[in-house]
Parts: structure tokens; sequence; C-alpha cells
């Protein structure tokens, strides 16, 4: 809601001073708007700055209780928006990115970082058997393609992460570890999303 409510009254105000006729709005509008507007391009920061404003890709919920941050990472949290990360498929042998990975229906799980092929079908049957398709699965080892990824998400050698990215594209949750009793915790009590029946 205050993000909601800070949006509203951001294109509130300018949609006030656009539609405005009074003589001091007109003014504004032909004589010093476009001077402004001329300087505020030329630096690259503002323009940067302003897209992120009006896309709301700067937006973060960093204090929301529908987060779960169990990481030292300082720079990427979790109630952060994804960061658009290029990337190379190590299992398809492919280019591609992480907003690619998140774009199927429902919420997306990453793990980056080595684990051994036992652990990584243990998590695949357990999402198979317990979400199904409500929850994706990717994994991400450490190779010299992608270590730019690992960079980001501030990974040291031989570490993991795991993170759990909302259908909304933002982080929900984000841990140093990759404990399935409490990934399973945060998609139980925090995302909403319901378990399958065990047969």
């Amino acid at each position: 809601m205050p993000i909601a409510r800070q949006l509203l009254q951001t294109t509130d105000r300018a949609f006030n001073i656009i539609m405005s006729q009074s003589f001091g709005a007109q003014l504004i509008k032909k004589f010093a708007l476009p001077k402004i507007l001329r300087f505020m391009w030329r630096n690259d920061a503002v323009k940067q700055g302003f897209f992120k404003r009006v896309s709301q890709i700067d937006i973060s919920y960093r204090h929301s209780p529908i987060n779960l941050h169990l990481s030292h990472a300082h720079k990427v949290k979790a109630g952060d928006r994804l960061p658009y990360l290029k990337l190379y498929d190590e299992k398809k042998q492919i280019e591609t990115d992480l907003h690619a990975w998140c774009s199927k229906p429902g919420f997306t799980m990453i793990i980056l970082g080595r684990l051994a092929e036992f652990d990584l079908l243990a998590f695949a049957r357990w999402i198979t058997h317990f979400y199904g398709a409500g929850l994706n699965f990717f994994y991400l080892p450490p190779s010299d393609r992608n270590q730019h990824v690992f960079d980001a998400f501030e990974i040291k050698t031989e570490h993991v992460k795991t993170l759990v990215i909302r259908p909304d594209n933002y982080i929900g949750f984000m841990s140093d570890t990759t404990d399935i009793d409490i990934i399973n915790n945060y998609m139980q009590n925090t995302t909403g999303l319901i378990r399958l029946k065990s047969s």
C-alpha cells in the first residue's frame, strides 16, 4: 500500500501539471520544461533513474513479511526484483537469462552452486511430489561462463544459494543453504502455495 500511494501521488502530480491551464503552468510547459528535459536527458544517471521509476522496476519489498532473507548477501536481497542476468544453461547448452527461466507460470526455485546428483534428484522428487507445476526448478553449477551471476549474488567459492522467485519476478526467498525443510516452510506459510496431497 505505501508503494501504491507513492506511485499514485507521483502520477497525480505529473498529470495535474500537464493538464493545468493556469498561466504559470503554461509558462513552465512552454519555456522551462523543454530546457529541463534536455538537460536531464544528457545525464545517464538521471535517465536510468527516470526509467526505473516509470517502469516500476526500482520498487523493493525488502521489509515486507512476504519475503524471507536468510543470506549474507547485501547487493541483492529477498524483496528485490530479480536482476536481469544473462547466463549459459549448462544442461541445455544454450545462452539464456534468469528472467527467461522465470517466465513459466508459478514460482521458480533456482539453486546456484555445486550440488551432488543425489541432492538434485531429491529436490526434483520433492517438487514433483508436493508442488507439481506450481514450482519450477532450475540449477546453475559454477563455471567461468556464469561467474558474473555468482558475483551478483555474492556467492563464495564452494558455497550455494537458493532463490525462490515469485510470479511477479521478485525474489521472495533467499538462503545460503539448500535446506528443504526451510524452503518448504516458506512455500507453505508465506507464499500460500498449496501442497499437493500425498498419494
